[in-house]
């Protein structure tokens, strides 16, 4: 899953940027937003180019990103970073169509509890509504459901792949 300043540092990205302006804008410290952006980047959703004192940071082109930058811009007024943190990316990619509880415990592997704690955040926003013990995407925010798939899949399968495998024993 990813961490809500990962997904701050995702939507502050509008062009490259250095560490330190990112810093400011995160409102963290520079050795931390740092630290993220050299963990991004080694998973590939990040790209950064040293320039004299400074490293510019740029977003991966990758699909899943632009599609939550764009569903951050449409809609400021949702803090979509917070929001989509943790396990509300897996729930929310469970509700492409309205969802029973049972349903989203059994999917996720999370308990009723838990599943209710994420949902609740995000029926007081509006972005879910409840009908019974059924879930759904409200109007308009349809394409959460999309985000959150290609967020996790992100995760599950990061682009950079070359990067994880072991070398070979000689």
């Amino acid at each position: 899953m990813f961490s809500a300043l990962e997904l701050r540092t995702f939507a502050a990205i509008r062009e490259p940027a250095t560490v330190s302006e990112l810093a400011t804008v995160l409102n963290r410290s520079q050795a931390y937003v740092s630290a993220t952006v050299e963990r991004l980047e080694s998973e590939g959703l990040l790209r950064t180019t040293r320039e004299d004192d400074s490293t510019n940071v740029a977003r991966a082109d990758l699909e899943a990103l632009e599609g939550f930058v764009e569903l951050v811009e449409r809609t400021p007024h949702v803090p979509f970073a917070r929001l989509l943190a943790g396990n509300t990316l897996l729930v929310l990619s469970f509700l492409d169509t309205p969802t029973p509880t049972s349903q989203l415990v059994e999917k996720t592997g999370l308990d009723k509890v838990r599943v209710h704690a994420v949902l609740r955040p995000l029926l007081v926003r509006g972005i879910v509504y409840q009908d019974g013990g059924t879930y759904a995407l409200d109007e308009g925010f349809e394409a959460v459901s999309t985000v959150a798939d290609e967020l996790l899949a992100l995760r599950d399968e990061p682009p950079n792949e070359s990067l994880f495998r072991k070398p070979s024993e000689h």
